[in-house]
């Protein structure tokens, strides 16, 4: 079936590429420009662009002032900026002289037109125009002509404070503004009160020191201050928005014009990266808090939950391990490897020159035995009356014995007293379930994840002796690795930072890299394709702990068994992205020697002369 398509028809309002644009038009288009590109930074810059403008007709600088204000009046926020920039056209602008209807001779100046145009505004019979609202179809409109109308209103008053401010406006234009919009006390207009409350903001702090060695009556401010007290006092403010605007004005005189929320303004780059800058550091320290806070109750309810260990019962354990008994039924006590040889020349000695040990034996558990708390048989009367008797006598603690046939061999001189035997509690390594794995990594992530963003090395290292999980080291290296493969170079560079702190500290030692690495090399075959920078990054990594050789690992790791479990192009993209860093950071004469001490060979992984002369690696050749 032929659809006929009916060609477009050109109407009268259509779109036309403009070849030749007015001179007047294009000197608007220039301003129009200049104002949508004026900031704090380029202020300078842009002043002189637009004062090299031809503006050389009184209609045009009119045109000029009209557009800048409207400009200042539609971003409210810049209007300090566009005051200031006022106050330098109004110095470098011309002047042009202009016949008036009584047939005189004015000057027009861009400052009187600028004013001419505030007053027109700040005159204006209400800030809404109730025929235009009229004649709009939904209620959607009015409401947002309403707004749009009363967001203007603030913004004349705003700029004209700001104009004030720069010197544009005398102060008694200022006294006026304020009689004007609180011009019946009685029966006040609520915007026109919220609008003084506005303008008050912004002159309040320059009109109060100017005012500061006049009389009290001519103090316009002051009066203002105190009408606006009376209207809160007796209650002539109904809505509730306006009545905390007034209040907050009044708050803000007391407290010597500093707002409690800061005005929003323009503001240079420097200082909005150091706002930025100073917002992530609060954010960091509030993360360093939330996992400090943490900790500390997590190991305050483990501490809680472990059982109590004493000295007394520690001792007992290793007494009774140290004990061997007969048949018989008697115990006795593991030979001493210590000496304790007769003092009066009466003990044997073996053949590495040690007082040959006695086999002593221990009276059956009882009253009186070893075993029993109140046991007198001590050359100190016990062991309370021991340690104050050892405190005098040099701080050296009497000899306390097995069991009685212990004395037999310890003769009648009280005085003589000998080093007790320390007795060493063997603490094992508890053996961590999957769950307490899995808890430690997730420990482990979270601590790299929050030295990323706080970078502070005392810390981690903190976070790393609280978890007291030495067997589960390496998966710092591991864990490390792989996050720091999905991060930006910042985040790489203080992940071997922070390897290399470990290291030196001893948190880290060569099992634990090795184990670390080992497990990447599982999975590096897996991973590589979505981390095709892996070997670079891993090299750069690993170029770090090899500078630390003396605890560490070295440069014949690269050629060790483990690594055989990668694929032959992907271990010699290892080898090569390994060597490749150490030159760059430690010179050709670094790897040459690592390479040399490392007594491996190239061809083993497969490298060839082209290679390495491709990476720049001839040294390596030879």
């Amino acid at each position: 079936m032929d659809i006929e398509i009916k060609a477009l028809e050109k109407t009268n309002n259509r779109y036309t590429v403009q070849t030749e644009i007015p001179p007047d038009q294009k000197l608007l288009r220039s301003v129009n420009s200049i104002l949508n590109k004026l900031t704090p930074e380029k202020f300078v810059k842009l002043t002189e662009q637009f004062v090299a403008l031809d503006i050389n007709t009184f209609a045009r600088l009119r045109d000029v002032v009209s557009a800048i204000f409207e400009k200042s009046l539609s971003e409210a926020h810049f209007c300090p900026t566009y005051a200031e920039f006022c106050a330098v056209l109004n110095k470098r602008m011309k002047q042009f002289e202009q016949v008036n209807e009584q047939g005189k001779v004015s000057k027009q100046t861009f400052k009187r037109i600028l004013l001419n145009q505030c007053q027109v505004e700040f005159t204006k019979e209400g800030a809404i125009d109730q025929e235009a609202i009229d004649k709009l179809a939904t209620q959607e409109e009015k409401d947002l002509f309403v707004v749009r109308a009363k967001l203007r209103r603030l913004g004349t008053i705003r700029f004209i404070g700001e104009l004030y401010l720069h010197g544009l406006i005398i102060k008694k234009i200022v006294y006026q503004c304020f009689q004007m919009l609180l011009s019946d006390p009685a029966h006040p207009d609520e915007e026109n009160v919220q609008a003084l409350c506005k303008l008050l903001h912004t002159v309040g702090l320059k009109v109060t020191m100017q005012e500061r060695n006049q009389p009290m009556k001519t103090r316009m401010g002051s009066v203002t201050l105190q009408s606006m007290s009376n209207l809160i006092e007796k209650d002539l403010i109904k809505q509730s928005r306006i009545r905390f605007a007034v209040q907050d004005t009044l708050d803000m005189a007391r407290n010597g014009w500093v707002a409690r929320i800061k005005t929003e303004s323009a503001k240079k780059l420097g200082e909005i990266h150091k706002d930025e800058e100073r917002k992530r550091e609060t954010e960091r320290n509030r993360i360093k808090n939330d996992k400090r806070r943490n900790f500390d109750q997590r190991h305050f309810q483990s501490r809680r939950a472990e059982p109590k260990r004493t000295y007394h019962s520690n001792r007992r354990v290793a007494n009774k391990a140290s004990q061997r008994r007969d048949a018989d039924g008697w115990e006795s006590s593991a030979p001493s490897t210590r000496a304790r040889g007769n003092r009066r020349g009466g003990g044997s000695q073996d053949a590495r020159g040690n007082a040959a040990a006695k086999d002593t034996r221990a009276a059956p558990k009882g009253r009186g035995g070893r075993n029993n708390r109140n046991s007198g048989f001590t050359t100190g009367g016990g062991r309370r009356g021991n340690k104050q008797q050892g405190n005098k006598q040099g701080g050296k603690p009497r000899l306390v014995a097995g069991n009685a046939f212990d004395l037999l061999g310890f003769g009648d001189e009280e005085e003589d007293t000998e080093e007790a035997e320390a007795v060493e509690e063997v603490v094992e390594e508890k053996e961590l379930t999957e769950e307490d794995q899995d808890r430690v990594n997730k420990s482990i992530k979270a601590l790299i994840k929050e030295y990323f963003c706080a970078v502070d090395l005392k810390e981690a290292k903190l976070c790393v002796e609280e978890l007291n999980t030495k067997q589960l080291n390496h998966k710092i290296v591991f864990e490390g690795i792989m996050l720091a493969l999905e991060k930006r170079a910042r985040e790489q560079q203080c992940f071997r930072d922070l390897l290399e702190f470990f290291i030196t500290e001893g948190i880290l030692t060569k099992s634990n890299i090795e184990t670390g690495l080992n497990e990447l090399m599982e999975w590096a075959n897996d991973i590589l394709p979505d981390f095709p920078l892996m070997f670079q990054i891993l090299g750069k990594t690993l170029c770090g702990i090899i500078s630390h050789a003396t605890k560490t690992i070295t440069l014949a790791y690269l050629w060790s068994k483990p690594t055989e479990q990668l694929n032959a192009p992907n271990r010699k993209k290892f080898v090569l992205g390994t060597l490749v860093a150490i030159k760059e950071a430690k010179g050709e004469a670094e790897v040459a020697a690592l390479f040399k001490a490392a007594g491996t060979s190239l061809a083993t992984v497969g490298i060839e002369a082209a290679d390495l002369e491709a990476k720049g690696l001839e040294c390596l050749a030879n």
